[in-house]
């Protein structure tokens, strides 16, 4: 976690993402040792979990991935890749499910008309129109309230 005046960043746990790489590894091996039998569906399980291993490796290089919360809005970077949302865009944050996991959740502010279709379609499908990709090291209520502060502290005008 990084804190300067106006921002606030959270990062992703390196434990979660260390515990995953060894998994997938052991999964990836187990793959090797499918081919090395004379399974053809040990190519599938290596290419799937070592693809898996590359992309949770990604998450522990420093700037990968990210959540930073700042005046104007929040920043979620996952990958390298990172996408702005202004406060004024977000309804409320709230908890949610991705199965069997708790995430955060939210809509977009009824004003909001970017994206209308995909929205609608994430929304009848999901039953919320966005979500982060992490908990960033909190449990999803300290985010979820941490988030909506934010967002309160920052639109209040």
């Amino acid at each position: 976690m990084k804190e300067n005046a106006t921002s606030l960043t959270l990062y992703p746990k390196r434990f979660e993402s260390l515990m995953l790489i060894i998994g997938s590894l052991l999964f990836a091996l187990g793959g090797v040792w499918m081919i090395r039998v004379g399974e053809k569906k040990g190519w599938f399980v290596f290419a799937f979990f070592g693809l898996g291993v590359f992309v949770l490796a990604m998450r522990l290089i420093p700037g990968s991935s990210y959540l930073q919360i700042g005046e104007e809005g929040f920043e979620v970077c996952t990958m390298f890749r990172s996408a702005f949302t202004k406060w004024e865009h977000v309804d409320q944050f709230r908890a949610g499910t991705n199965g069997k996991n708790k995430i955060v959740v939210y809509d977009y502010a009824s004003e909001v008309k970017d994206y209308e279709t995909v929205r609608g379609l994430m929304k009848g499908m999901f039953g919320t129109e966005a979500a982060l990709p992490d908990t960033y090291g909190k449990s999803v209520e300290e985010l979820v309230d941490l988030l909506n502060e934010a967002k309160d502290k920052y639109t209040r005008g």
